[in-house]
């Protein structure tokens, strides 16, 4: 059984490295992504590391959430190779960090 960690807002950070990776046996929707990110709000720099879907947020959350990244100005993304193909994919990436000016997208 996993166990869901909850951190509070982190108001201080410029920068951060954050690596998501859920168990598809445990997680039936990655919705709660957006409320965990929310948590870096401040961030103006970072790297993320996700798996397959970690990074895509159904059009329900993104109608009734506010994005979770506000700030966010550079995306370094490592996500495996050709799975950021789809238009699903960079609109979850653009609507989590609707300020960002740089986007680098890296396989793993």
């Amino acid at each position: 059984m996993r166990k869901m960690v909850k951190f509070g807002v982190a108001p201080n950070l410029f920068e951060g490295y954050l690596k998501l990776a859920y168990d598809s046996d445990y997680v039936s929707s990655y919705d709660g992504t957006v409320h965990f990110l929310a948590n870096f709000s401040s961030l103006k720099k970072m790297s993320l590391s996700v798996g397959e879907e970690e990074i895509i947020f159904s059009r329900n959350v993104r109608n009734t959430c506010s994005p979770p990244l506000p700030n966010l100005k550079y995306l370094k993304l490592k996500i495996p190779d050709n799975e950021l193909k789809r238009k699903s994919e960079l609109d979850s990436v653009s609507w989590c960090a609707p300020s960002l000016e740089t986007l680098e997208i890296y396989g793993k």
